[in-house]
């Protein structure tokens, strides 16, 4: 539904009950909860996991009506955009080359639509040699280029061409041009492909590439609520996830988590000092 009226008035636990429609809620959805209690930490708590609106007994239709029309109409601003989990940007980035990032991406996007029954955009950000369609026996199209360079016409169709569809609830999207072409993604689409995306999405994990436009980079940092950088236990790469997370703080303008994520540790062995 669009509209979700949620009856909490003999519920013990009101947040803890309303944080369960995360599991079965669609992301865009928004909720309204009923109680019979004028309790300010209840509504905060409501608030802050995304609902619209606590609305205490008894109703009129008036009431109900009135908090109807303002969802509709848009004109009251919503601090929680997004009802409680949906609409989260993640970024996924190796601090060196092979160190499993696309594996992760994968992996993590399937285990959040297949187990915990989210909707999932990947999007491979690597125009030339993306490998995400391959986890999924999927092949690269267009549709990511057109939507990256497309500021006029886009919106939810342009999305939806963009993305194949593994499942009902898991999206990728993975271009693979020659190597003798050149593209640069626009930066108002790709501000306006995450504005579209966090709506219908719970999540959308980028696999970015390393060496790439640091501008670009920038403003999908900028823009991550999630940023994972994966590295080795190399001194590079250790280096260069200090650096990573420097930039990340430094053009963030949300609330940001950053997790580092040390893969192929079962290599080293014991006492072992990795090379360069």
């Amino acid at each position: 539904p669009a509209i979700l009226l949620v009856d909490v008035s003999k519920s013990e636990l009101p947040i803890s009950d309303v944080a369960k429609l995360a599991e079965v809620c669609e992301p865009g959805v928004e909720v309204i909860a009923l109680g019979q209690k004028n309790d300010v930490g209840v509504f905060r708590g409501l608030v802050g996991l995304g609902v619209r609106d606590y609305v205490v007994k008894p109703l009129t239709e008036g009431l109900i009506v009135r908090n109807i029309n303002t969802i509709h109409s848009g004109t009251t601003p919503h601090k929680n955009v997004n009802f409680m989990s949906a609409g989260n940007i993640v970024t996924v980035l190796g601090a060196r080359g092979g160190v499993g990032a696309s594996t992760i991406t994968a992996n993590s996007g399937w285990l959040l639509a297949e187990k915990f029954h989210k909707k999932v955009y990947l999007m491979d950000m690597n125009f030339h040699s993306g490998v995400l369609c391959y986890f999924f026996d999927l092949s690269p199209t267009q549709g990511l280029l057109d939507l990256l360079s497309d500021t006029e016409h886009l919106d939810t169709s342009v999305i939806d061409k963009a993305f194949i569809n593994h499942t009902d609830r898991l999206h990728i999207a993975t271009s693979q041009l020659s190597l003798q072409e050149h593209f640069a993604p626009q930066q108002n689409a790709l501000r306006m492909s995450f504005d579209l995306l966090c709506r219908q999405s719970h999540y959308t994990i980028i696999d970015f590439p390393r060496n790439y436009d640091v501008e670009i980079l920038k403003q999908v940092l900028g823009q991550s609520h999630v940023v994972v950088i994966v590295c080795d236990l190399t001194f590079l790469s250790v280096r260069d996830t200090v650096r990573y997370i420097e930039m990340a703080r430094s053009v963030s303008n949300i609330q940001q988590r950053i997790i580092i994520v040390a893969n192929r540790v079962g290599e080293c062995l014991r006492h072992f000092v990795p090379s360069l």
